[in-house]
């Protein structure tokens, strides 16, 4: 491509040359000097034809060397995006020369490949710049580089720990530190009862005894994720309440009391009621009926136990008394029944009067009185009362006074004197009396 002088001028002729042909590449060029240009390297024969005015001629040649000095055009490619551990083509068909290439170099993560077309794995995500150099027979050369982007599409390693058993009502500490990534975590997400949790390490308390779930959602940088769950074993330690009721305290022998602990209660639910009746017997269930055989002090004892073994109990004091046979049930014992002309096997005497004094059979037998006679009665005895209070303090008080005299008595033999005292206690005693009968008048 540089254009290239020739001359003849050093010819000759005795009489003159008239004629300069040369011949170049195949085409004739006239003039004593001309130029012309090679596109191409190589060697090339260049003729000169002279000739003089009588046809006399001649020939002469040169060689001319066109060296190449044109660079390559080299082209690695389009850029790329590709995901890590993948086999990546490298091509440079798209490169060209005036002559011919005859080396392609590729430089990749600091080594080098050989060949028109290598392939490479980039084993980690990121930005890589390829390089590729061609050169030709004439050590002419050119470079090109393309951007390789790997992307990271390996999810992480996620490790939300080890299972868990802790008790109800404790703080649970939760840690991903065990989870990795080739690159870089950049979110944990804990999801514990239905609750999310952002961070590496998180703590949740669970309230209720049960088995949970936890699961753990890691993410890197590239959005590639992964998940884990723990699993989380509650125990039940809240121990139940115990409460239960009896049908009666004050008992009789071979008496029925019916016991009820439906009142119990506990977190997740009560599966054993112990009963221990103080006398050796036990029972089970949650309304057990018992009868003592012998009067005494009792102490009942409920034991309730939950699913997870947690007990509590509860007492209560049961007093028993001789009990007499009751065959129809009526509260009144055949005994007196009989006693007084009742019939043990009718429960309707219960509630009849037979000396109509107001007050029924049953009322008779709790009063202690004849239900034959109307004077004695529980009424009676109620009527009565007023009057024998005052009764009481007379009959005081004339133990006082008696007591009082003899004393006095025992004083005056002992000294010979007690005429005068005498009589001044019989006025003393005169009056008091005279006192107290007007109290009782002013008591009616």
């Amino acid at each position: 491509d540089k254009a290239v002088t020739f001359d003849a001028s050093g010819s000759s002729d005795n009489v003159g040359i008239v004629n300069y042909t040369w011949i170049i590449e195949g085409t004739e060029y006239y003039g004593e000097v001309v130029e012309y240009t090679f596109t191409d390297p190589g060697d090339y024969t260049v003729e000169l034809n002279v000739a003089d005015d009588a046809g006399n001629y001649d020939t002469d040649t040169i060689t001319v060397t066109v060296e190449d000095i044109t660079d390559p055009t080299a082209d690695a490619g389009e850029d790329k995006t590709v995901d890590e551990d993948t086999v990546v083509t490298f091509d440079a068909s798209g490169s060209a020369d005036n002559v011919d290439i005859v080396n392609h170099t590729w430089m990749i993560e600091g080594t080098e490949y050989y060949g028109e077309a290598v392939e490479h794995t980039f084993a980690e995500p990121g930005d890589y710049i390829v390089k590729l150099n061609v050169t030709d027979i004439a050590s002419n050369h050119d470079t090109d580089t393309i951007m390789v982007t790997v992307e990271d599409v390996t999810a992480p390693t996620v490790d939300a720990g080890s299972d868990q058993t802790v008790d109800e009502d404790t703080v649970v500490t939760f840690n991903a530190g065990a989870s990795e990534d080739n690159v870089g975590i950049v979110g944990y997400t804990w999801t514990i009862e239905g609750t999310e949790y952002d961070g590496q390490v998180v703590e949740h308390t669970f309230a209720e005894p049960a088995t949970y779930s936890a699961e753990l959602n890691v993410t890197d940088e590239a959005g590639n994720y992964d998940t884990d769950t723990v699993e989380v074993t509650v125990d039940d330690v809240t121990k139940p309440e115990a409460a239960f009721s009896s049908s009666s305290t004050a008992a009789k022998t071979d008496e029925s009391i019916t016991f009820n602990a439906s009142d119990s209660t506990d977190n997740v639910g009560i599966t054993d009621y112990t009963w221990e009746f103080d006398d050796g017997s036990t029972a089970a269930g949650v309304n057990p009926t018992y009868s003592y055989t012998s009067p005494g002090n009792y102490t009942v004892t409920l034991t309730v136990t939950d699913a997870a073994g947690n007990v509590e109990t509860e007492t209560v004091k049961i007093t028993v008394k001789e009990g007499k046979v009751d065959s129809d049930g009526d509260g009144i014992p055949d005994e007196w029944e009989e006693e007084h002309g009742l019939d043990p096997d009718d429960p309707s005497d219960a509630k009849k009067d037979a000396d109509e004094d107001g007050s029924d059979n049953l009322e008779e037998y709790e009063a202690d009185t004849d239900p034959h006679d109307a004077d004695s009665s529980p009424q009676r005895e109620e009527e009565l009362l007023p009057y024998l209070l005052p009764l009481l303090f007379i009959v005081i008080f004339l133990l006082v006074m008696f007591y009082q005299r003899k004393r006095l008595s025992e004083s005056e033999e002992e000294d010979g004197q007690g005429s005068e005292e005498k009589e001044e206690l019989k006025t003393r005693e005169t009056e008091d009396i005279d006192s107290e009968k007007d109290r009782e008048d002013t008591e009616e």
